[in-house]
């Protein structure tokens, strides 16, 4: 039995929603290594690293953003040499 998906679900994960281009600050969160308090001290002060917006209560970010900015944070521990 396929498993089904509330519309909440969808949106957080990328599902066949047009916010799929974004997720959750939670995962934005643990995919940057901060914590709670200070993903959510930085949003306020407007001071995320990527876009964020704010749908009903909840704060999404930039999925392609988040991604380019962990490459580029990858990419400097590299020594800045491309993959």
């Amino acid at each position: 039995m396929a498993q089904t998906q509330t519309r909440a679900t969808r949106r957080a994960t990328g599902g066949d929603s047009p916010q799929s281009e974004m997720v959750t600050l939670a995962e934005a969160r643990r995919r940057l290594g901060i914590s709670r308090g200070t993903s959510y001290d930085l949003v306020a002060a407007g001071k995320f690293p990527v876009p964020t917006a704010r749908v009903g209560g909840r704060v999404l970010v930039n999925r392609a953003a988040l991604d380019a900015l962990i490459e580029f944070g990858d990419a400097r521990e590299r020594g800045g040499q491309e993959a």
